[in-house]
This record gives structure tokens, sequence and C-alpha cells, in this order.
């Protein structure tokens, strides 16, 4: 039955009274006593192991609800031990065989997914990837709550899909950090223009989309992977910058400034991750002047496996295709990529906006493997930066001038004739 809001209040009202009066306060006459320090209130140390929020036998319904669970769980682990000892006798590669693993992966998850002492573990970071149950649910973390999420839209709404491939569905969580340059460790953030946030020696990983400063990213930025697959795979690293001014054709091209293939890993490798030879050795951002900011875009592209020696030839760095490259190695993740969207070009011909939709499908579209995007505008460390890379002096680049159409062959305008 509710409490009446009368009685709440009369209630409340002698709660304040009864802690008014017990409070003692310093009449005039009397000297105020020195405040006393605060006593630092000691941090909680968290438990090493799980231990259930209710002992035994103090509420019959909590019992009952983990009574419940594990009778499923235990129900859950004789039936996969049941088609664990099956699986051998069956054809490998048959279709029996097929639906008898899946349901081994998925029973492995099923089995562990309500256990309470499995959900805290998770939580508090201890859990072990070696277990499908760990790796589902860190997989499900990434996918569901916000991760990925921020990354896919940040990639459509700075166009770099597609400007720079097709579409990308990435599989792994990639992670770019930046290690701080000499002397800058402490460097305050400096003032940003309008909603564009600049980072300054950022000690957490680049969040896709963030601004950076040249001067940051001299050094090539320590990668840091999640994977969900036990097995061995292998990538291939490309970052490359799509908005290099182009005189010629008063446009933009693109440059590749870091190409590395065979990197491989699992989901037990330790981040950051080591490296082999790059085939292209890292040459540091360095955005033009006079020109919008550079969407420097970083792609693990999945390998079908090892590339032998003198498979990949270097590209050149100028005017690199990423769809070209893409489609000229196989770095597709598959040979028909699960879930690509089927493209459309709506109008047979030339002006009729009425025409028949045409399904297109590049080929170039990614299947795996993982993407990462950070933002950069000059500033004054860019001519040291290109000078020390290039051995010149920058370029600097504008709008063209428009042309006067009253200027005559000489340069100068007529007199006006009256």
């Amino acid at each position: 039955m509710p409490i009446p809001v009368p009685a709440v209040h009369r209630a409340v009202r002698s709660l304040c009274a009864r802690t008014l009066l017990s409070r003692p306060y310093a009449t005039n006459h009397s000297t105020p006593s020195p405040p006393s320090a605060p006593t630092p209130t000691p941090t909680p140390t968290p438990p090493e192991e799980y231990t259930p929020p209710l002992p035994p036998g103090q509420l019959d319904i909590y019992d009952l609800s983990l009574a419940l669970l594990a009778r499923d769980k235990q129900a859950k682990l004789a039936l996969l031990a049941h088609l664990r000892a099956a699986l051998p006798a069956l054809p490998d590669g048959g279709e029996e065989h097929t639906k008898t693993t899946a349901r081994i992966r998925k029973l492995e998850i099923d089995a562990e997914i309500n256990d309470p002492a499995v959900r805290w573990t998770f939580r508090q970071g201890k859990g072990d990837l070696a277990l499908p149950i760990y790796r589902h649910l860190t997989e499900h973390k990434w996918r569901h709550e916000g991760a990925l999420d921020l990354l896919m839209e940040t990639l459509w709404q700075m166009n770099v899909i597609p400007d720079l491939l097709p579409w990308v569905d990435p599989t792994v969580d990639m992670r770019l950090r930046f290690p701080a340059p000499p002397g800058q460790a402490s460097q305050a953030t400096q003032p940003a223009e309008s909603s564009e946030t600049r980072e300054s020696s950022p000690p957490e990983p680049v969040k896709p989309g963030t601004f950076l400063l040249p001067s940051q990213t001299t050094e090539p930025p320590l990668v840091e992977v999640t994977a969900f697959h036990e097995e061995e795979r292998w990538y291939t690293l490309v970052m490359v910058d799509p908005d290099v001014p182009n005189p010629a054709t008063q446009s933009y091209t693109t440059f590749l400034h870091w190409l590395v293939p065979n990197i491989s890993f699992t989901c037990l490798t330790r981040s950051p991750l080591p490296l082999p030879p790059a085939l292209l050795p890292w040459i540091p951002p360095h955005p033009q002047s006079g020109g919008p900011y550079h969407r420097y875009s970083t792609f693990l592209l999945p390998q079908r496996g090892p590339l032998p020696a003198g498979a990949m030839k270097a590209p050149l760095r100028r005017g690199f295709s990423l769809r070209e490259f893409v489609l000229a190695h196989d770095l597709t993740g598959a040979p028909a990529v699960p879930g690509a969207p089927k493209r459309e070009l709506i109008g047979a011909h030339k002006g009729n906006r009425k025409g028949p939709k045409v399904q297109v499908n590049t080929g170039a579209e990614v299947g795996g493997g993982g993407a990462h995007m950070f933002r950069e505008k000059w500033d004054e460390s860019v001519g040291p930066i290109h000078h020390a890379v290039f051995g010149t002096s920058e370029l600097k680049y504008g709008k063209p001038k428009r042309p006067d159409l009253y200027l005559d062959e000489a340069g100068s305008k007529p007199k006006r004739y009256y």
C-alpha cells in the first residue's frame, strides 16, 4: 500500500528538524573552533575473485535463480561433451560435420554466458581471450557499445568511404597510439578551431576522426589490435592520404605514407604488434599549406596467407590507388564479401533520372581487417618535417586567381571610351 504524501512530508520535516537540533552552532560569545582536517577516504581494494552479492539463505528467490542457472549450465555442458565426442566419427567436410561444429561453437558460449562469475570476470577486464566466451563478450562490446559505431560513422561522414574504398566491414579492433615527441610529453593542448578537437601528446589511443598536430606524428604509430580469431591470419597495413593538392587537375590526389605486408597475429597476440620490415617505410604526415584538413586513413587488409618474397612490389607513393591495390593483391577478405551492399546507379542514359536501376559491385569491397582515420591541418612544424624528409622546402597552395576579363594582352586595362 503506497504511503500518503502528507505522511511522507511529515516524516521528512521531522528528520530535518532532528538533524538541525543535533547540529552544534557557534554563538556570538563563543570562539569558533578551527576546522578539522578532512579524513582521507580509503580507496576500496577490488576483490580478486568473484563473491556473490548475497550469501546463501538470505533471499530465497536469489538462491532459486542461481540454482536454475547452474542446472542450465550443467545441461549445456553435458550436451557439449556429447557433441565433441561424436564429432570425430562424422565425415570431415560433410554437411553433418559442419552443422555439429557450428552447434559446438554456439554451445561453448551459451553454456557460460549466464554465469555471474563469468560476467564479473569480464567486467573486471580479467577475461582470457583463449576462451570462446570472453572472445564473444569482447567482440559484442566492441560492436554494440559504440566503438565500432564511432569508427564507421567517421569513415562514412568524412567520406573515406567511398573515396578510398567502396565498402569496408572491419572484424578487428585496431587502434593507433603515437609516441610523444621528445620535449612534448607535458605540452598543453593547443586551442582548437571551432568544434575541431586537437590533441597534444595523446596518452590514449587516438580516437577515429581526431585532429592531431604534425609534430605528434613524426614517428610511426604503435599498432594495437584486439582480434577475435584463434587461428593465425595475415594482413597488409597501409596508410593513405587522399587530400594531397594536385595543381595539374585543380583537384586532389593520394599519397601512400606506409606499407607493411605480412603482419600476422591471433587473438592472443600482445599489443602493440611486432611489425615486419616495411615495403615502404613511414613518411610522416605533412599537410600542405593553403588546403583543408587531411584524412590520414589506415587499413589492415586481410591476405589469403603469407606472401612470398617478391610477390608484392612497392607501388608509387603519389597517385596510389587503394582500390587497384586491393584488387591486384586479392586483399578483399573473401571471394564474395558477405554482407556487401549492392550499389545502384540510377539512370541508364545521360540525363535520364527515371531509367532502370543497375546493380554494381566493384570487387574492391573489403570484408575483414581493421580501419582507422585521423586528421591534421598545416601548421609551422610542417616546414621542418618536409625539409627533413624530402630535403626541400614545402610547397604552398591556395585557390587559383580568377582571371580578369578586362585585361588586355599586356596585362593592363584599356582606357574607357566616352
